[in-house]
């Protein structure tokens, strides 16, 4: 009687091998990783550990594409904080590792937290990438790009000045405009954000800078006025108009004072009304130069 019965028992063990192994076969991966078996109120569950040796690991197909590219964008940003938490990134781009390689579709964030290197912060962005396609961080990044793009079309907001009014909290330009710090360029240059975008035609240039040469030839016959950059290409529209204004009575020396042929003409425009604006002025040690032309391939 012990013998059938140590006999039985065998047998029992041998079947139970013979049906794990079919098992194993036929399952779902996703059954075959994350599935549990009889609850156990006494223990934990244990994690699922990432085996990348493991053949039912490896697949050709990211399933979970979504979720992966959405990690490895919050990755990012925690890479770009200058307070970022360089663990953090590791966690992030571990999860991307697990995922990518995970055989089957991850339908929710609990069930990635049962994979080992997956935690609760990470689960619940999975929750949130699953829900809206996306991350509430990645949307404030994506946001902040923009904002830091139409800042910087304002005339005289640099990289830095354009991440500052980022970080103030500025939606706009209007909010942009009520900064007490703003420059009087940075002013000018929000109260011609849209004149500064408009394209100049190559005949409305050309009245321009005739206008221009007629003045100078008012002030002294012998200012030369000529048309450089994109007029001087003949562009058949411009955004800007560059002049080189030279006279043959310059000469370098200390007691030139080249500012002040450049204001007299600056002087005699704004009375004329032609000039609205000076977005600088003064005479700064490379901002304004007065050399002879001639020769020159301006």
């Amino acid at each position: 009687m012990l013998g059938a019965t140590n006999l039985m028992r065998s047998h029992t063990q041998t079947s139970h091998i013979r049906l794990k192994r079919t098992f194993v076969v036929v399952t779902v991966a996703r059954e075959k990783f994350i599935t549990p078996g009889p609850k156990k109120d006494t223990k934990k569950q244990k994690k699922i550990k990432f085996d990348p040796t493991d053949e039912l690991w490896k697949s050709d197909i990211n399933l979970n594409e979504d979720i992966t590219k959405a990690l490895g964008g919050v990755a990012l940003l925690e890479k770009e904080r200058k307070s970022g938490d360089p663990f953090k990134q590791r966690a992030y781009e571990n999860a991307i590792y697990i995922i990518t390689s995970y055989p089957a579709r991850i339908i929710s964030g609990a069930e990635a937290k049962k994979l080992q290197g997956i935690g609760s912060s990470i689960a619940n962005k999975i929750d949130e990438i699953l829900k809206t396609g996306t991350c509430e961080s990645l949307k404030e990044k994506q946001e902040d790009a923009e904002l830091f793009e139409t800042f910087s079309q304002v005339f005289g907001v640099g990289p830095v000045a354009a991440k500052r009014f980022v970080d103030k909290g500025y939606k706009s330009i209007s909010d942009l405009a009520n900064d007490p710090d703003l420059t009087d360029m940075q002013r000018l240059g929000i109260k011609y954000v849209d004149d500064f975008k408009l394209m100049i035609p190559k005949v409305e240039a050309q009245g321009l800078i005739h206008y221009v040469q007629d003045v100078l030839k008012e002030l002294s016959p012998a200012y030369i006025g000529i048309a450089c950059d994109g007029h001087r290409r003949e562009l058949s529209e411009t955004n800007s108009l560059y002049m080189a204004i030279t006279h043959p009575n310059y000469t370098s020396s200390p007691s030139t004072d080249p500012g002040r042929l450049l204001l007299d003409l600056t002087d005699a425009l704004t009375d004329l009304g032609f000039l609205t604006d000076h977005i600088s002025s003064g005479i700064l040690k490379y901002w304004v130069r007065w050399e002879s032309i001639e020769g020159s391939t301006i």
